[in-house]
């Protein structure tokens, strides 16, 4: 049955429009587990999928050996970010560096729902263009833009492995130039591409590879930045309501599982923070779910609530911090954009590409598989270290 649905769609659609299709229904199938055998043999369908979209890239198109004529005319740009929240943050120095990097350069970011809001506001980027991967409709409406734009050049963001969504939007720009990192180990699919970074650099220092590309140096990609206006600084401090006392901002919600941290671990972060900060105004945040739970856990130590109905309005809470404490990437990510003092939580050697960048602060890594295994005394100290340098 769904390989009569399949081989229907692929007589209606013609050229790449089928493979978003087909890729939609197979995406869209029902959660199943497998065993070993499944997973195996799923490990090997991957990997033909994968070999299959390389050749495809290759031969549907147009190869150009050499870079593109930079002043001959604009130059229009096809960033690709279409993931979380935190990977659009750490992208923001690269994409900075690339639309600045030539004056004929016109660089249009593709994002999902979650992370656009991170960049909208940004006078660098020409166009947000938001895609849902989720959502039947947005594959038919980016084809449409991507056909009447014309891109010259689409980057790939994903430095670490290759993604099956991302191969078919390149293909689907029919852009004359592809750029990306290596994958060492994979089939190139790229017409222009940068080696990776050192085995030991942080997702930042990967993503500045790229900028290379377009005549840049990677140490001038290297500065996250979120643009903020004034309007959404100034309603993140009313909210604060703090006059000169510090502000102290603590993270409780998570994108992962294994991030989760217990209520009554949050509560003695706070009430630690207060008595080593007596002065200090402390905020609970939290995501749009996860109100009932901030609230109690606010109650229990005595602090105040954030009221954060969007992303905008969470980042501006960051920005306004003296000291962050969070459990999550996201934060730590938007906390090293506006350079803000912070202590995070990390399993094993996750900090090394994930942690802070361009900031002090300091990292808690837990010794176990999830971060409910960090001992409070751990936390406390590292806590206190940072407090140490802000009251000095």
């Amino acid at each position: 049955m769904a390989f009569e649905k399949t081989s229907r769609v692929i007589k209606k659609y013609n050229g790449i429009g089928a493979w978003f299709v087909v890729k939609q229904i197979i995406e869209t199938k029902p959660v199943r587990r497998y065993s070993r055998v499944q997973q195996s043999l799923k490990a090997i369908e991957q990997g033909f999928k994968h070999s299959l979209l390389a050749v495809l890239t290759r031969v549907s198109m147009p190869r150009t050996e050499s870079a593109p004529e930079w002043n001959s005319r604009t130059l229009r740009v096809l960033f690709l970010r279409h993931d979380r929240i935190g990977d659009m943050i750490v992208s923001t120095a690269v994409i900075r560096a690339i639309a600045q990097s030539h004056a004929n350069i016109k660089l249009d970011v593709l994002a999902s729902p979650l992370n656009a809001a991170v960049i909208e506001k940004d006078p660098l980027v020409h166009q947000v263009v938001r895609f849902d991967v989720r959502r039947f409709g947005d594959y038919w409406r980016l084809l449409r833009h991507l056909r009447a734009t014309h891109y010259d050049i689409v980057v790939d963001s994903m430095v670490f492995g290759q993604s099956l969504t991302t191969m078919l939007l390149m293909i689907a720009t029919r852009a004359p130039h592809r750029t990306g990192v290596r994958k060492p180990g994979k089939p190139n699919v790229y017409t222009m591409f940068a080696e990776p970074a050192g085995a030991n650099a942080h997702h930042v220092e990967h993503l500045a590879q790229l900028a290379m590309l377009f005549g840049v140096t990677t140490q001038n990609a290297h500065r996250l930045e979120i643009v903020l206006t004034d309007a959404e600084r100034a309603a993140a401090l009313m909210q604060w309501d703090a006059g000169n006392q510090k502000r102290v901002l603590i993270n409780i919600s998570v994108g992962k599982a294994f991030r989760q941290w217990p209520n009554e671990n949050f509560v003695a972060v706070a009430q630690h923070l207060k008595a080593r900060l007596p002065d200090a105004r402390v905020i609970i945040l939290h995501g749009p779910a996860e109100r009932q739970r901030a609230q109690m856990i606010a109650d229990a130590a005595g602090v105040m609530r954030a009221d954060t109905p969007g992303v905008r309005e969470a980042l501006a809470l960051v920005a306004t911090a003296h000291f962050v404490f969070t459990p999550d990437t996201s934060i730590v990510h938007a906390a090293s954009a506006f350079r803000i003092p912070t202590v995070a939580m990390f399993t094993g050697d996750k900090a090394q590409r994930w942690g802070l960048f361009g900031t002090v602060g300091e990292i808690v890594v837990c010794p176990g598989e999830t971060l409910a295994t960090i001992p409070m005394s751990k936390t406390l100290e590292a806590i206190d270290n940072i407090v140490f340098a802000l009251e000095s």
